[in-house]
């Protein structure tokens, strides 16, 4: 028996055998990519009230929240159990809102202490600012959210309907009840894209190479990033001895859909050979099938698991992701199925739908090959409006509009529809109705953030008739994405450069 589907309370409930204690999850449809950036983080900040509420003791329970799900976690025996779901469902019903500043204060530290990693910064360039590239970002929302706004957001995604719990170590116990307000079943969000052509690259401050790519979910797949693994060790560590770490990883987004993201270390004295050997690995998988010694390794990697009783009895885990998903639950005889037909051509097709799709992410410095165009770093288009100089590069008294005597000075034009920062021939838009959040300081300092990803920087201090600048951006900005920022110490606010035009052509003589 690998797990058995039954119902409590409207929420549907997988569990299997297993010795030892009972390890249980209640979860939810609902996670990071649910959210807008401005209000990032409320979903943290329902677990966290609900955990504080149901009495939470580390060494037995936490709570997760990943892109697209919310998990609450125990272990123990059948009355913990029981209490612990029932003072959680409780919780959820009725938040303690009271508890928002204190549990504000416990994200920022857990904040402070979590670093930004190579696959947060893979999603913002593939995503944006929006849907599953809201996992790298910031939780800007922290802080700001009201008592009301968290209630409604409970209401809206913590139901039975939205919810499916896992058991191992047997069926539900005795007196289980999951009393939760009833709701509709949400779906994934629809993936957002920030790339307008595909295999793409952007330059990093980074000690290596790293990728991502999105494939159909399949056990060919699973056995691909195996191969890839194994591809990036024997090139680039063992034949040619420039990277000691390779990993490639294989995880669910949605029903249908998964990401793979690799990732090979290395010097800088060898960041060009990596780059180089890193892509010829990718492009070989794509060209040529796997050997079938190599499909027959993969495929007992593959089914080596499947007789490990801690494996099995850990499948009502994946019943329960599937369910909120809606997707086919897997079982020990659709994977034994997949595997016995799995074939090195299965395993080449998403070698060449890896590559095609592709998101490399190189050193600064070093690029692909000529078939990777460059990721979006600016815009297609400005806006019209008033133009501002740079103070650097204004002359005195001059205002000048847009035009071609100024094609080479800095400026800044905010209009009715956004605001673009035009430097020679390259520039940054951001449109009041496509701006996923705003940071404003007191001082007058913006910080608009697009749904594409692209960031723009206003400081008021560094634009002629800059003292204009905040209150043209804000009443353009949507209220709901403007992101209240701290009041800055004096040395941080930027202040442009002292030397007077007397100062730079005495300094002009001096050299003469």
């Amino acid at each position: 028996m690998e797990w058995v589907r039954t119902e409590i309370d409207g929420v549907p409930v997988f569990w299997s055998e297993h010795e030892g204690e009972i390890t249980a999850g209640l979860v939810f449809r609902v996670g990071h990519a649910d959210e807008r950036l401005a209000r990032r983080g409320i979903t943290h900040l329902v677990e966290h009230l609900a955990l504080h509420q149901a009495g939470r003791r580390h060494e037995e329970s936490n709570g997760t929240v990943d892109a697209t799900l919310t998990s609450f976690l125990t272990h123990g025996g059948p009355a913990h159990v029981v209490a612990f779901f029932a003072a959680l469902c409780a919780a959820l019903r009725e938040l303690p809102v009271h508890r928002i500043a204190a549990e504000n204060q416990l994200l920022r530290t857990e904040a402070d202490g979590r670093g930004r990693d190579i696959q947060a910064s893979l999603a913002i360039w593939r995503y944006g600012a929006a849907s599953y590239g809201l996992s790298g970002y910031e939780e800007f929302g922290v802080g700001g959210h009201t008592p009301e706004e968290v209630l409604a957001w409970a209401r809206q995604w913590f139901t039975s309907g939205n919810a499916a719990l896992w058991l191992i170590g047997g069926p539900p116990p005795p007196g289980l009840r999951l009393e939760l307000p009833p709701g509709p079943r949400i779906p994934p969000p629809e993936p957002t894209s920030a790339l307008r052509r595909t295999p793409a690259y952007f330059t990093a401050s980074i000690n290596g190479v790293a990728a991502s790519s999105v494939v159909e979910r399949s056990t060919a797949a699973t056995a691909y990033t195996d191969l890839l693994q194994r591809r990036l060790f024997d090139t680039l560590r063992t034949a040619e001895g420039i990277s000691y770490s390779q990993t490639a990883a294989y995880d669910r987004r949605d029903a249908d859909m998964a990401e793979i993201v690799a990732f090979a270390d290395g010097l800088a004295s060898v960041h060009s050979r990596l780059v180089r050997g890193f892509t010829d690995v990718i492009d070989w998988l794509a060209e040529v099938p796997p050997r079938d010694s190599e499909v027959a390794e993969l495929i007992e990697l593959r089914r080596a698991p499947l007789l490990d009783p801690r494996i099995r009895a850990g499948l009502p885990v994946g019943a329960a992701h599937a369910e909120l998903f809606g997707a086919e639950p897997p079982t020990i005889a659709s994977v034994e199925a997949e595997l016995a037909t799995l074939c090195a051509e299965d395993i080449q097709d998403v070698g060449i739908s890896v590559r095609d799709n592709l998101l490399l992410m190189v050193p600064e410095g070093h690029l692909p090959g000529d078939r990777y165009v460059a990721a979006p770093h600016g815009s297609t288009g400005t806006v019209q409006g008033e133009v501002l100089l740079h103070i650097d590069s204004a002359q005195p008294g001059e205002q000048k509009p847009f035009g071609p005597g100024n094609q080479g000075r800095p400026r800044l034009c905010v209009g009715e529809e956004g605001v673009s920062l035009i430097n020679g021939l390259e520039f940054v838009t951001v449109r009041f109705a496509e701006c996923a959040a705003m940071l404003a300081w007191p001082d007058g300092a913006r910080h608009l953030i697009g749904l594409d990803g692209l960031h723009l920087r206003v400081e008021p201090s560094l634009w002629k008739y800059g003292a204009a600048l905040p209150e043209l951006i804000d009443r353009g900005v949507p209220p709901e994405v403007v992101v209240p920022r701290p009041p800055r110490e004096e040395h941080e606010i930027p202040r442009p450069a002292k030397s007077s035009s007397w100062s730079r052509l005495r300094a002009r003589l001096k050299r003469h």
